[in-house]
């Protein structure tokens, strides 16, 4: 486990395995802490989840699928996201409502530790 006050992971540590057991790069430490948190709140999850074609034209990732629920749950980072209600998260946004019941999003000022992901994943999700 991570230690709270651990900035930097390495690359061999940037790996999330999810509930079906598919290992994937993650592109943050924060995508790491909260994947942490969700195993050990014993919730099934998937990480990048694919939604309409995923990659491809018109499809998005999600970055992480909690059941029950499902719920969707999104990590905006500055790399990824420039701005909370930039256009093209405004539209993301609303594309993930039209399928999952809840939308829970995270934010680096959020997400500071892996404590801080422990504390907000319990709180949305016990």
């Amino acid at each position: 486990m991570l230690s709270g006050v651990q900035t930097d992971l390495t690359d061999e540590e940037l790996y999330v395995t999810d509930s079906r057991g598919i290992t994937t790069k993650a592109d943050s430490k924060e995508e790491v802490w909260i994947s942490n948190a969700l195993r050990d709140l014993k919730k099934k999850f998937y990480f990048q989840y694919n939604l309409f074609g995923g990659r491809t034209k018109g499809g998005l990732l999600v970055d992480w699928v909690v059941y029950p629920g499902p719920v969707a749950v999104e990590f905006k980072g500055g790399y990824w996201h420039t701005g909370r209600n930039s256009a093209y998260d405004i539209i993301r946004e609303a594309k993930i409502k039209q399928v999952f019941r809840r939308l829970v999003i995270y934010d680096n000022m959020q997400i500071t530790s892996e404590k801080a992901a422990r504390d907000h994943i319990r709180k949305d999700f016990q």
